[in-house]
């Protein structure tokens, strides 16, 4: 799976309520009156994935953050902040196990 429209619409028949945002500003202000279990972030976004994943943690510590990556460099980086990250061209399935990981439920 390489592309957002695919994923969203897998994850919405296996039954996961889903909320997509055009860019990291809209989330942000979203954060400030929703919560989220997981967020699940494209790693084009306009601004640096560790300082994005840093904000996200200080306005919502309990909130998970999957990373979806384009490169290796971006990966060394998220591996030392501790996130959870997949590389292009994954499954469904991973996608599914690292929320069941994140949230501790089973969505099978």
């Amino acid at each position: 799976m390489d592309d957002f429209s695919d994923l969203n619409k897998d994850l919405k028949d296996k039954g996961f309520n889903l909320m997509p945002y055009p860019n990291g500003s809209k989330l942000f202000e979203e954060l400030n009156t929703s919560f989220f279990d997981v967020v699940l972030v494209n790693s084009k976004i306009d601004t640096n994935i560790v300082d994005f994943h840093t904000k996200i943690q200080e306005k919502m510590p309990e909130i998970g953050s999957i990373f979806i990556l384009n490169d290796d460099n971006n990966s060394k980086s998220v591996k030392q902040k501790g996130c959870f990250y997949l590389n292009k061209l994954f499954e469904i399935d991973d996608v599914i196990k690292l929320i069941n990981e994140i949230t501790g439920k089973n969505n099978d």
